[in-house]
């Protein structure tokens, strides 16, 4: 049974990993086409569509009108008439946002808003678009784009920039009842992890029920490790674009809290191993300088900690609100390891 369940869950890993790279090639074909199209490259715009009778585009024109194209040969001929009529690079500016990406085998859709400026860079358009990809040989292409341009107003760039920042908050899934529940939980272990220790003798803060498991001063070592490298991880992964589609692969956020909760004995990676040469309550001010610094970060962060996914060798993603839902967890578990070290028979008292 452990082996089905091992496998079920390998499966599932193998699975977001796909999804996460289907996703980001979708991203960069819709990127890439609409490129090419402004910069006027129709050799290379060609080569993201599909060609074959069930390709479609459509876009609204400013009179009040509409334009669409039935078939490759339709759409392929007014795009290269159009770029060979105006053959001028068309530098502009353009932001597509508010993604909804849904893939079903072959097959992928795409709603989003675009913001796409004029030659000068000052003023921009908005759309509401929606393209559908087809998997050809391996890589996604286009079959139909449709654009809704709303010709009545111009933005600033400005205005589309809070506007995109307000697309974002919109549309975001961490929740100031998540904020709380990790600063609650963070506290919560900071305050038992306090208790558990700070009335300690040095004998008692390096003693080792066995020669190969741990001190408590050497628990609390690891749990700085662990504080700072998450701190240095959450920062990093900061840095990437946003992955909120990942949401309806990852795990839930109990399925954290319970692999904390396993009896099973887990192995440390060698950069979270203690080397133990911390002295009695030093250990406790190294874990508490790094937990301060968390606990502030997530007070203060604008951060949506469930749209940004940190990434496992093994191919497992998490968000980074998991992330801290796997620390604190990690925290109880280690507060157990204490409290079976306090009950040793041969612990110091």
């Amino acid at each position: 049974m452990k082996w089905i369940t091992l496998i079920a869950i390998l499966f599932c890993f193998n699975l977001k990993s796909q999804d996460y790279a289907e996703i980001q090639e979708i991203k960069a074909v819709m990127r890439a086409e609409t490129q090419a199209f402004f910069q006027r490259d129709y050799e290379a715009w060609k080569t993201h569509w599909v060609h074959d009778e069930s390709v479609f585009q459509a876009w609204n024109t400013s009179e009040g009108s509409y334009v669409q194209r039935r078939g490759w040969e339709a759409v392929n001929q007014n795009v290269k008439d159009y770029i060979k009529i105006n053959p001028s690079p068309y530098h502009n500016n353009f932001f597509q946002t508010n993604m909804v990406i849904e893939v079903e085998g072959n097959v992928a859709s795409v709603s989003y808003y675009e913001y796409a400026s004029n030659p000068s860079g000052d003023l921009f358009t908005k759309a509401a678009g929606f393209k559908m990809l087809r998997k050809e040989e391996g890589k996604w292409k286009l079959s139909t784009v449709a654009s809704y341009w709303d010709y009545d107003y111009r933005y600033t760039l400005d205005d589309v920039i809070k506007l995109v920042e307000e697309d974002k908050r919109k549309n975001r899934l961490w929740t100031e009842e998540d904020r709380q529940y990790l600063l609650d939980n963070l506290n919560r272990t900071t305050d038992e992890l306090l208790a558990a220790t700070e009335s300690l003798t040095d004998a008692q803060w390096h003693f080792k029920p066995t020669e190969d498991s741990w001190s408590i001063g050497q628990v609390l070592e690891h749990l700085a490790l662990y504080e700072r490298q998450y701190y240095i991880e959450r920062y990093q992964v900061s840095l990437r674009p946003p992955e909120p589609e990942l949401n309806a692969s990852t795990n839930p956020d109990a399925y954290y809290i319970d692999w904390m909760g396993e009896e099973q004995k887990h192995s440390a990676p060698g950069s979270a191993r203690p080397l133990g040469l911390l002295k009695g309550k030093d250990n406790w001010t190294n874990f508490k300088v790094i937990r301060d610094m968390t606990i502030k970060k997530i007070s203060e962060t604008d951060l949506d900690f469930r749209a940004y996914f940190c990434t496992r060798s093994n191919g497992v993603r998490w968000n980074i609100h998991q992330l801290y839902v796997l620390h604190f967890a990690h925290c109880d578990r280690h507060l157990r390891q204490i409290h079976r070290i306090k009950a040793h028979k041969d612990y110091p008292r």
